[in-house]
């Protein structure tokens, strides 16, 4: 199940149903990763306006996303302390970032640069909005494409990858940086812990047993998915292993060393 990215959604996390909604669509080489194609707003193909407007504020929307990418991708490291929070909501997005990073999804904006969602609010600030967040945390024995982060990835992965400017170019201020990772340790170390997590995920399971009983078109025996929570065996990972491995592999990083 997915929550409708619709003025509804707006409404419950903005307080607002006006703003400017932006979809992004599978693309490749970062062409929707908001890096910067020039000023024809024809050259970001990979972006769908979703909010129903007149053809004079539709033009002025591409205008401003064109303009966002231009800011963010070509203003000198020093001076994007002062411009950057003028059009972009930083701590939101370094939240968003961090949570990427601890919990991985195969899609999103780190690993892929599309499937995720935009909203441009009404001081014409820019948010990121996670999408498509299914499949996080895989396991070290699935195939993964060239450049995807791991179980074992670092907090800074793709940090220095100029198709990731949003990692790129705001980890390279340093209190953004510092501030990022602060968010990365707190993830993991209140929420990314069995103790903390193992419940929650338990009583899901708890919820969908019968249904995924009577299934008969499913992928796994119900044995395997009763064991993948804590007691999986052989070639199968248990997610609090996975969570456990995850846990471990971020705080034992150099860079969440402290002191905090």
């Amino acid at each position: 199940n997915a929550e409708q990215f619709n003025k509804d959604y707006l409404k419950d996390a903005y307080g607002t149903r006006g703003g400017v909604r932006w979809k992004v669509h599978r693309n490749q080489r970062g062409v929707g990763a908001l890096t910067y194609r020039g000023d024809d707003p024809a050259n970001y193909s990979a972006y769908e306006l979703r909010t129903k407007r007149s053809e004079k504020k539709d033009a002025n929307a591409w205008k401003r996303l064109v303009s966002f990418c231009k800011v963010l991708n070509d203003t000198p490291t020093d001076e994007l302390h002062a411009v950057l929070p003028k059009v972009l909501d930083i701590d939101e997005v370094l939240w968003y970032c961090a949570l990427e990073n601890v919990f991985l999804p195969s899609d999103g904006y780190m690993n892929q640069g599309y499937d995720y969602r935009l909203y441009e609010d009404k001081s014409h600030r820019f948010h990121l909005i996670s999408h498509d967040c299914n499949e996080i945390l895989q396991t070290p024995t699935r195939r993964r494409g060239r450049g995807r982060a791991s179980l074992t990835s670092g907090p800074l992965f793709n940090s220095t990858n100029r198709l990731r400017p949003i990692l790129h170019r705001l980890l390279a201020v340093p209190e953004w940086r510092a501030r990022y990772l602060a968010h990365v340790r707190t993830i993991a170390v209140r929420w990314l812990n069995w103790k903390v997590i193992g419940p929650v995920c338990r009583s899901i399971h708890e919820l969908i047993a019968d249904e995924v009983a009577r299934d008969d078109k499913k992928l796994f025996s119900t044995r395997t998915w009763k064991d993948s929570l804590e007691d999986a065996r052989g070639y199968q990972w248990s997610l609090r292993r996975l969570v456990e491995e995850r846990r471990e592999n971020l705080l034992s990083h150099a860079a969440l060393l402290g002191p905090w």
